[in-house]
């Protein structure tokens, strides 16, 4: 089986996601902390647990050449990007109401998280083209239609 562009953008895509989810994603300093508390995705919250579980998930199924491999790799692609998404904003609400009770805390949003939500953007990307070139590969070729059958020769 030849490997192809989709498959290989979409396991760089999983692989992406995966190691931001293990990059720092928020810097906590100010208030009673005596230095910046750096915390990576997989312990910022759920969000950033259910991104690498969706990230590792959507490398599998994606290194699967099959349609069905493509399309679960689009799913897990997306929802790993909403969650990349949702987490980058429950931080600055965090910042946001940190900020508004008085005290000198400061959250600060790491590269860690802009580089799962971009290896999750190459998944879904490599996801759709796996699925395409699958497609394309399980098409049966056209075949013309068989000849209808000759008449007998007229009688004398």
């Amino acid at each position: 089986m030849k490997i192809r562009p989709g498959w290989i953008l979409g396991i760089l895509g999983g692989l992406v996601t995966v190691v931001g989810a293990v990059l720092p994603w928020a810097t906590v300093s100010g208030g009673s902390l005596s230095a910046p508390m750096t915390f990576s995705g997989a312990t910022v919250g759920f969000g950033g647990i259910l991104v690498l579980v969706f990230g590792v998930l959507g490398l599998i199924c994606v290194a699967i050449p099959r349609k069905v491999g493509a399309i679960l790799g689009i799913v897990w692609g997306v929802l790993a990007i909403l969650l990349g998404l949702l987490t980058m904003v429950g931080l600055a609400a965090i910042a946001a109401t940190a900020a508004g009770s008085g005290s000198s805390v400061t959250v600060t949003t790491e590269y860690g998280v802009y580089v799962s939500v971009i290896g999750a953007l190459l998944l879904i990307i490599g996801s759709a083209i796996a699925y395409t070139e699958a497609r394309k590969a399980a098409a049966p070729p056209m075949v013309a239609p068989p000849m209808a059958p000759m008449a007998p020769p007229p009688s004398p």
